[in-house]
């Protein structure tokens, strides 16, 4: 059975190594990215099923990738935004604007299990708009 493929996409190497390590064991082949043009050309390459992209590239880096559609299909591929920090407004504003999830750094084996799981069962749904948590008029006040 072929390994599904996911981008991560970050500047820091200990982040991309920390992927790399734990992404493996799920049965998920990770390609790493440093910036969003690599991520852009990968995608144009590669059928791609998932993207964690860290919120501390330089530039709109998750908002591009959030809204880019695969040339083939096009779908969008659900990013997983990871960050380091817990800012509540940048979750919502991620989620918002159509981030599949919004998680922290570290992720816990869980935590992977648990996004992929989620992908595997609705890829082209954010959770935001599965879970109907949070409407989108509340959002725009």
């Amino acid at each position: 059975m072929a390994c599904t493929m996911v981008v991560v996409v970050t500047e820091m190497i200990e982040v991309q190594q920390a992927f790399a390590s734990a992404l493996g064991p799920c049965g998920l082949a990770p390609i790493i990215a440093s910036t969003v043009e690599d991520a852009l050309e990968i995608m144009s390459s590669h059928t791609i099923s998932l993207i964690f992209c860290s919120d501390e590239l330089q530039g709109a880096a998750p908002d591009i990738l959030i809204q880019h559609r695969d040339l083939q299909t096009g779908e969008r591929v659900p990013v997983v935004v990871v960050s380091r920090h817990d800012n509540w407004e940048r979750h919502l504003y991620f989620l918002y604007v159509g981030a599949f999830d919004y998680v922290l750094y570290p992720l816990s084996q869980t935590e992977i299990d648990r996004i992929t799981r989620n992908v595997m069962d609705n890829p082209t749904q954010p959770i935001i708009q599965r879970k109907r948590r949070i409407p989108h008029r509340q959002l725009a006040s």
